[in-house]
């Protein structure tokens, strides 16, 4: 048997032309590849491809030297150091096709040594025609840029996304399943719901302090702007609500929530309810042009008071409303405004903390007054064709600091955030 060794097989027509046979003959059980990818590290150093050709010996067939060369990979070649993967194939003229893949050249020769004397080729070549037998072994680069790709991606497409994250442990709710809980960074994790202490230790004890029928989520919209995960979500949570939870993740893991939650109203003006209506994500390449349209809503108009250029950011001919105060379109909108400032009980924005988008979905978190008392105000707006035609909110009371369970506020946005706004 000859031995050859040839560099970059990733530019040589053979290596091609191997490959493709292995591709067409998928078909049936001597073409289909056996491969198995030791490990994503193991990959990385691939160097070696080691490809052998031989004819079996005339009267044996392939169905009967099949089981034969499988006993050869599972027996020895798989379990040698280095080995990363084979693959066999036979073609019609009864030529017998076996591809190895090693993480260098010193693990395949080493292999090689150690073959004849390996209990389980003995059959493998009585069956064979020795003076047929060559091979020659390639160092691969293009190759080992495949495989490396193709492992990482089966590695993304294995992973949960965050969102996905989200949702599990958000269906722990309902479900009392303790597994998502492991999505939550353990060693760090602040909660900035002034209800729950930091930590670990403060999500279980909420968990803990269930009421007798537990809680329910049902996550009605998700989406994501960057590291952080925004859900608007139907409650059971000491009774109904309607709430917004945002999340950031640091290395997959949750480290950090917020929330604003609201008591659930069943009669609103509009008709609609506090959270009904379309869900689904698009025009994402439109993301950050509807950021800014909200951005430039709250400097000029709802901070600024230039009430007077509010037309210009909402679709005039649709405009649904979720507000339960307040009914649907512009005009509405405006009577309601008015007549709560009549009332002495204007609804006041003073600061925007945060303001995350994907899509035609842009939540802002902002705080200031409501019936003279420290509000927190999250609104969800949905923009189409460059205008508002959309909206949700919650409302949340700010509790007195001696209620506070923890020391971090209602916001706290990284400065990335703030950049964002102010940029």
């Amino acid at each position: 048997m000859s031995i050859q060794k040839k560099s970059r097989i990733g530019i040589l027509t053979t290596s091609l032309l191997l490959l493709g046979a292995i591709a067409h003959n998928t078909g049936n059980k001597f073409g289909a590849a056996s491969v198995e990818l030791a490990n994503a590290q193991s990959l990385k150093t691939s160097t070696i491809v080691e490809v052998a050709t031989f004819k079996l010996k005339a009267g044996v067939t392939p169905d009967e030297f099949y089981p034969v060369d499988q006993a050869v990979e599972s027996q020895h070649v798989s379990q040698q150091p280095g080995f990363i993967s084979r693959e066999s194939a036979v073609s019609e003229d009864n030529e017998w096709l076996a591809i190895v893949h090693w993480d260098s050249m010193e693990s395949a020769e080493a292999s090689m040594a150690s073959f004849s004397s390996a209990p389980a080729t003995a059959e493998f070549m009585s069956k064979l025609e020795a003076d047929t037998m060559s091979m020659t072994r390639y160092e691969s680069y293009a190759l080992q840029e495949i495989l490396q790709s193709e492992a990482e991606e089966s590695l993304q497409m294995e992973s949960p996304t965050m969102i996905e994250k989200v949702r599990a442990l958000l269906n722990s709710f309902n479900t009392g399943d303790q597994a998502p809980i492991a999505y939550i960074n353990p060693d760090k994790y602040m909660q900035h719901n002034l209800a729950v202490a930091d930590g670990l230790a403060g999500f279980g004890e909420v968990m803990h302090n269930a009421p007798p029928q537990g809680f329910s989520a049902n996550v009605v919209r998700a989406f994501q702007d960057g590291n952080y995960v925004i859900t608007h979500t139907k409650y059971d949570f000491f009774g109904p609500k309607i709430g917004f939870d945002v999340f950031r993740f640091e290395d997959g893991l949750i480290v950090e929530h917020w929330d604003n939650l609201q008591e659930t109203v069943t009669d609103t003006v509009s008709g609609r309810s506090m959270i009904d209506g379309p869900t689904e994500v698009v025009n994402l390449d439109e993301t950050d042009v509807n950021k800014a349209l909200v951005k430039n809503l709250f400097e000029e108009v709802l901070l600024g008071g230039n009430v007077d250029k509010l037309p210009s950011y909402f679709s005039a001919s649709e405009y649904a409303q979720h507000n339960p105060s307040v009914g649907d379109g512009l005009d509405a909108f405006m009577s309601a405004a008015a007549a709560m400032a009549e009332a002495g009980t204007p609804m006041i924005y003073t600061k925007n903390h945060a303001i995350f988008g994907q899509g035609n979905f842009v939540l802002a978190i902002s705080e200031g007054e409501f019936i003279g008392n420290s509000t927190i105000f999250y609104d969800l707006f949905r923009v189409q064709d460059g205008l508002i035609v959309e909206h949700w909110d919650t409302l949340e009371t700010m509790p007195p600091r001696d209620q506070w369970r923890n020391n971090n506020g209602k916001f706290g946005f990284n400065s990335d955030v703030m950049k964002a706004i102010h940029k």
